[in-house]
């Protein structure tokens, strides 16, 4: 029997390869962090399936990740430390 309310994860990378670090941006909460090049983001979102998108885009200032879903997100550094958003 499948659950009344199943649920999804989807995990991304976040790495910076063009420069020594760019700026990562969360919305909607405006959070930002500095992404080092010899670091990574993990970025990890559970939420009830199905998730229909998560919007990442690239600017002058850096990342933006767009996270418009009822869920729970977590962010981490390559140490495993969690990231406020």
């Amino acid at each position: 029997m499948e659950p009344d309310n199943p649920t999804q994860t989807i995990t991304l990378v976040l790495t910076c390869l063009n420069g020594p670090e760019c700026v990562v941006s969360f919305e909607p909460w405006g959070s930002q962090h500095v992404l080092r090049r010899e670091d990574r983001f993990t970025v990890s979102v559970t939420a009830p399936a199905p998730i229909d998108s998560i919007e990442v885009s690239y600017g002058s200032d850096g990342i933006i990740v767009c996270l418009l879903i009822d869920g729970e997100i977590t962010v981490t550094n390559r140490a495993g430390e969690s990231l406020p958003l």
